[in-house]
């Protein structure tokens, strides 16, 4: 599972050219139309997430086994002290381990879902999607083609935010264990991009962001982007004229490099976009 952070290359990561993200268009949803009015874009808290699972895949410390504990606090004394003997070292991991809480599997569970309202606080994730044609995303994202689809340049967005990669999608998400079975890293990806196959048809990718505040409020997760990271805008199919001829106007005015693009209605409930 490749995903982009600062510690990586952008080079290594395959990306689509494209990444889309589907909005409404009318006076209902104000904040929707700052996509291209102002260029913003909002990373929400995984909190406010419909999918109730979403981010909420804990790495589980309750596994952990008595064995795999007192190994736990065998490495960190080896870490921590190189110049302890062999006794030493078993000492510092028998003393920790007697005390550990994470023998306690009901006070585990209940911290690491503490940890989680803090990290939410504090983390945001922008959804996007590689596919600008998905009928159902038109349906629930983008008022039953009444709204928009904005393409984004994918490495240039990423590369701004500095993290974000591909969803992938599971029958069961999997069981994220602690280190060293799985990295930290390993940890954090396998939790922020996991989904169940129901979301599947989402097709998404995401875009990541820490916020370097205990609680990151509205104004600090709504993020501006280069004009230059916006592509190209589709009207809905079912986009009213008078919203299309304003939205033609400011497109041209305030994003005159952005290419304009009509999506249309099939029979069989395709789309096609022009």
């Amino acid at each position: 599972m490749a995903i982009f952070t600062r510690q990586t290359s952008l080079d290594k990561i395959e990306l689509p050219d494209i990444v889309y993200k589907y909005r409404f268009w009318d006076d209902s949803h104000p904040f929707h139309k700052t996509i291209l009015t102002n260029q913003e874009v909002f990373f929400a808290s995984p909190l406010t997430f419909e999918d109730p699972v979403d981010c909420k895949n804990l790495t589980r410390y309750d596994l952990l086994t008595d064995d795999e504990i007192y190994k736990r606090y065998l490495t960190d004394s080896l870490e921590r002290h190189p110049n302890f003997t062999p006794e030493q070292h078993k000492a510092f991991a028998v003393h920790w381990f007697e005390k550990s809480p994470l023998r306690d599997k009901a006070s585990v569970r209940e911290y690491m879902e503490q940890m989680f309202v803090q990290l939410c606080n504090r983390f945001g994730v922008l959804s996007l999607t590689e596919k600008n044609a998905l009928p159902e995303m038109w349906t629930k994202y983008a008022g039953g083609h009444t709204g928009i689809c904005v393409g984004f340049d994918s490495r240039l967005t990423f590369s701004f935010f500095g993290g974000g990669g591909k969803v992938n999608y599971y029958e069961t998400l999997p069981i994220i264990y602690p280190s060293p079975r799985h990295s930290i890293e390993e940890q954090i990806v396998t939790q922020v991009y996991s989904k169940e196959e129901k979301w599947e048809f989402e097709q998404e990718y995401r875009a990541q962001k820490l916020f370097f505040t205990n609680n990151a409020t509205n104004s600090d997760r709504t993020i501006k982007l280069p004009k230059a990271a916006i592509k190209e805008v589709i009207f809905g199919a079912l986009m009213p004229d008078n919203e299309k001829q304003a939205l033609t106007t400011l497109i041209a005015s305030e994003l005159p490099h952005v290419m304009m693009r009509q999506s249309s209605l099939n029979a069989n409930g395709s789309i096609t976009i022009s």
